[in-house]
Formats: C-alpha cells, sequence, structure tokens
C-alpha cells in the first residue's frame, strides 16, 4: 500500500511539475511576444509625410452701387397771361349796287301753233247682236185650266197675273218675280210654280256669241172655264 501510494505521490508530482514548467514557457512567450510587438509599434509611429493647402473662401459678390436719378427743381415762375380785354369792331357791311350793261332788247315773235287734225272714234260696232232668252215650244200648254188651285176655283176666283222669269245660261228658269198681282195670292203662287217647273227657253247670248243669262216677262189670265 505504501509502494503504490509512493508511486502516486511521485506521478502527481511530476505531471504537476510539467504542467507548471508549461504555464512558465507560456508565459516567457507571450513576454517575448509582448515586447516584440510593442518594439515594431514603436518603430512604425514615424510620421506620414503629407502637404496641407490651405482653402481660402471665394470673394463675396460686389453689388453694384444704386443710384438715384436726381431731381431737378424748376426755379422759374410759371408764365400767366395778363387778363386784356381786346375792343373787335363789328364788321362793316357795305351794299354795292349791281351794275347791268344795257341789252339789246328784241321782240317776241309769236310762233303759229301747228294745227293737229281731231279724230273722232268710231263707235265699234259688236261682233254679234245681242239676243234675248226665247220660250221653246207651246207656251199656252205651261199653265192649263186643270192647274186652277181647287179653292180658288169653288170661290170663283179669277185674274190676270204678270211674272218675270230668270233664265240661266242652259235655258232654264231660276226664278220667278210677280210684275203685277191678280189680287189672289194663290193664283201668284200658282202662275210661279207651273211656270218654272215646265218653261223651257232657248238662252241669251252675248256680243260674243256666247250664252249667257236673261230675262222673260209673260202673263197669265186665269179664267174659270163654262160648262
Amino acid at each position: 500500500m505504501s509502494y503504490v501510494d509512493a508511486r502516486s505521490d511521485a506521478r502527481s508530482r511530476l505531471m504537476t511539475g510539467g504542467v507548471v514548467a508549461g504555464l512558465q514557457v507560456a508565459l516567457a512567450l507571450a513576454v517575448l511576444s509582448g515586447f516584440a510587438v510593442r518594439d515594431f509599434v514603436r518603430e512604425n509611429r514615424t510620421p506620414l509625410a503629407s502637404e496641407f493647402f490651405p482653402t481660402t473662401p471665394p470673394p463675396k459678390p460686389v453689388e453694384d452701387p444704386i443710384v438715384e436719378p436726381e431731381q431737378t427743381v424748376s426755379t422759374t415762375p410759371p408764365i400767366t397771361a395778363p387778363d386784356t380785354m381786346l375792343d373787335i369792331a363789328p364788321p362793316v357791311t357795305f351794299q354795292v349796287a349791281p351794275v347791268l350793261p344795257d341789252l339789246p332788247t328784241t321782240p317776241l315773235v309769236k310762233l303759229p301753233q301747228p294745227s293737229v287734225p281731231t279724230v273722232t272714234p268710231k263707235p265699234t260696232s259688236p261682233a254679234f247682236e245681242p239676243v234675248a232668252a226665247r220660250p221653246r215650244g207651246d207656251v199656252g200648254s205651261w199653265i192649263t185650266t186643270s192647274d186652277y188651285p181647287s179653292r180658288e176655283l169653288r170661290e170663283g176666283h179669277e185674274g190676270l197675273v204678270r211674272f218675270r222669269l230668270s233664265v240661266d245660261a242652259r235655258g232654264r228658269a231660276s226664278d220667278c218675280a210677280i210684275t203685277g198681282s191678280s189680287g189672289y195670292p194663290a193664283l201668284d203662287q200658282a202662275t210661279c210654280k207651273y211656270a218654272m217647273r215646265r218653261a223651257r227657253f232657248d238662252p241669251a247670248s252675248d256680243a260674243a256669241g256666247q250664252a249667257s243669262a236673261g230675262t222673260w216677262d209673260s202673263a197669265v189670265r186665269w179664267v174659270i172655264p163654262k160648262d
């Protein structure tokens, strides 16, 4: 047991001494390297040569001086026109009588008036003679005793009726007017009624030969037939 412990203590002392020796060597190396670096740094602290160029600030801009215009003061007093009234004479009017030379007088000669023949217009004769409307057929058949109004027939009324028919350009009666009454309105009305219904005409013609409207006058005597 003592032998083993002695060997163990010897081994431990050897290891401890090796470790210490290693540390010392490392420390010595560190010290030496520190001196070497310091000397290197010291040797390299030589300042580098350089040139410095001082910069000068740019000059300030020169401003043009402001020249104010000179004010001229007139010392001449103003000129005023004198208040002077001038008397202007009114214009003088001269009347000059015209002087005319004596002109020779020449008697006036009366010229004869030219004779102008008098032209008398001749009446123009129409190309056609105007023609009045003419009845066609038997005028007596337009109104007969069979057309006698029954009341006037019973009462025995008779009379003469004068009338006027207006005839158009076609030859037909267009109007009837009583120009002389019989005294009985029924007889007058019957006259115009049947005359306009049955009358036929050749129409009237004008100066140009054209058919035109016209009139036709006539009369009817109403008489009660005797048995």
